[in-house]
């Protein structure tokens, strides 16, 4: 993600500073939703980053891209586990875009007016 848009985005300050940058997500599991109102979520289970820069197990975190104004969806397939491969944020025609290339499951893409950002602890988290 550029650095312009975590100031734009709720959540994405925070989520650069926990991960020393935006994060690729690689090996994460994730699940896609959206509803009829034209809202939706990414939820992406991941592990904290330590101060030796590597992923400590033992603190899960769960990270929620939230969707408000949904105007697309394109996924390649939408049933199944998603795990991912790489995950960006970007700015298209004014929306903003999230995109994701799985190793296992559906890719895809949403454009939306509004998202946030928000991270939980993993172990308060619902799976």
């Amino acid at each position: 993600m550029a650095l312009e848009f975590t100031a734009e985005i709720p959540g994405a300050a925070e989520l650069c500073d926990q991960f020393g940058g935006f994060p690729s997500f690689a090996d994460a599991k994730a699940e896609f939703s959206a509803g009829p109102d034209g809202t939706g979520s990414l939820k992406v289970w991941s592990y904290f980053i330590g101060r030796d820069g590597n992923y400590d197990v033992g603190k899960p975190i769960v990270v929620i891209f939230s969707f408000d104004g949904i105007a697309t969806v394109s996924l390649t397939k939408s049933d199944g586990a998603i795990y991912l491969d790489n995950l960006t944020v970007g700015k298209v025609d004014g929306l903003y875009e999230t995109s994701w290339e799985s190793a296992y499951g559906a890719d895809g893409v949403v454009h939306a007016r509004q998202m946030r950002i928000t991270l939980q602890s993993g172990d308060k988290a619902e799976d």
